[in-house]
């Protein structure tokens, strides 16, 4: 599908059907990563300025976030504790 066409045919509505969430209620993004690490899906698809692409399965991202837990856990954060994380682009 092209830039136009997707542009023109996107609903934030169907994207909230498509995670299982409600305009108005909670979201909670790892419930979600996790929910859908079965499915195969992709949950990033990524396109660079030069032309690069990646594309990140939610069970790749549900992988990648439980590492990133794990050393946070190993810091020291627990549950409760908020982080920042400063990132290049």
């Amino acid at each position: 599908m092209d830039f136009e066409t997707a542009h023109s045919s996107f609903r934030w509505a169907d994207v909230l059907d498509s995670l299982g969430w409600s305009a108005d209620g909670p979201i909670n993004i790892g419930a979600t990563i996790d929910r859908n690490a079965a499915s195969g899906g992709t949950a990033i698809d990524w396109h660079g300025a030069d032309g690069s692409q990646r594309a990140l399965t939610f069970a790749e991202l549900a992988e990648a976030s439980n590492r990133f837990a794990s050393v946070l856990a190993g810091l020291g954060v627990s549950k409760g504790d908020r982080v920042a994380v400063i990132m290049p682009r």
